[in-house]
């Protein structure tokens, strides 16, 4: 059962009027409605002049979302002095002594998934905007890791687990783990020399915002220093009811990257792709019904035996 942090209805309260922010549903009835579910508070608020912003704290009292929460104030706070444009203006953040908070720019446009229906997009996106989102994406390889000393390197150790957690859950063939063995042991100096670019960790349509010529990619409590292929594989693979897209967002990525990296690429995608693919077959969506989610296992199982075969294999799903 989840826990709350105590008194955390209070705690931002106070917050809140310390700050003279107006929020348009308060804390009480954002859990009331949610019935707990949602680790973070989120909601739009206004100042007394009247603008918007998009306030942000942390409810669960969990070391793992404590640890997400902390991370994406610590990128806000490097996010007020150096500004990207793909990424959201923020204005103030905290990392109180028993929860967080953050205040980010508002958006009228929301994000691109559908909120009745989830991993669908909520309407249709041009080519000119897939183009937007790839270039955002080849921007995170030219992020100084410098500038965000706080960030974690992506747990390598996670992709030799596989081979025990898919043989588990006997999904594969004994030939079809003697080829996975073989191929995490032939690439895994790959992953270990890429394993050093910006990685927003969590990049799916619920945290892309489309509008005015503009891309935006927000809630950045995953982030991470990962390889330059995870974020455009996790996109793809949950675009999986999407397929038109996510097609069209991995060949656009692929042309886009320069000639000497394709190579690297088609490796480090195959690689993702089992992680990503595991994962996702292992997760039932509570939003889904069974037949959905039967369908959704059916395709990450498809990722996961193409991955083992080869990259083009991957770009016919």
């Amino acid at each position: 059962m989840v826990k709350l942090i105590p008194k955390i209805i209070e705690k931002i309260n106070e917050v809140l009027r310390k700050e003279g922010l107006f929020p348009l549903e308060t804390p009480k009835d954002f859990l009331k409605r949610t019935h707990g579910r949602k680790h973070r508070y989120s909601t739009v608020c206004q100042d007394k002049q009247g603008k918007r912003f998009i306030f942000y704290a942390r409810l669960h009292d969990s070391p793992f979302e404590k640890k997400r929460m902390i991370t994406e104030v610590k990128l806000a706070k490097v996010l007020m002095k150096k500004r990207y444009d793909f990424f959201p203006r923020y204005f103030k953040g905290e990392i109180k002594k028993d929860f967080e908070w953050i205040l980010r720019e508002y958006f009228d446009e929301d994000p691109l998934e559908d909120k009745e229906n989830i991993e669908k997009l909520k309407r249709k996106i041009s080519g000119e905007e897939i183009l937007r989102i790839c270039k955002a994406l080849l921007k995170f390889q030219k992020l100084k890791m410098t500038n965000f000393p706080f960030l974690k390197k992506f747990d390598l150790k996670k992709y030799l687990r596989l081979l025990e957690q898919i043989e588990k859950e006997e999904i594969f063939s004994k030939e079809e783990l003697k080829k996975l063995k073989e191929f995490l042991k032939k690439n895994f100096q790959i992953l270990k020399k890429e394993n050093k670019y910006f990685s927003h960790g969590d990049l799916q349509i619920g945290n892309i915002i489309l509008f005015d010529r503009k891309i935006k990619i927000i809630d950045l409590e995953s982030a991470q220093i990962s390889n330059f292929a995870f974020d455009v594989c996790f996109l793809w693979g949950r675009l999986w009811r999407e397929r038109k897209v996510a097609k069209e967002v991995l060949d656009n990525f692929y042309k886009f990257l320069p000639k000497n990296k394709r190579k690297r690429f088609e490796v480090l995608f195959r690689l993702n792709s089992l992680f990503v693919g595991f994962h996702s077959f292992m997760q039932e969506p509570k939003e889904h019904d069974r037949k959905t989610i039967q369908k959704r296992k059916k395709f990450f199982l498809n990722v996961l035996r193409k991955s083992l075969e080869s990259f083009g294999e991957l770009q016919k799903l």
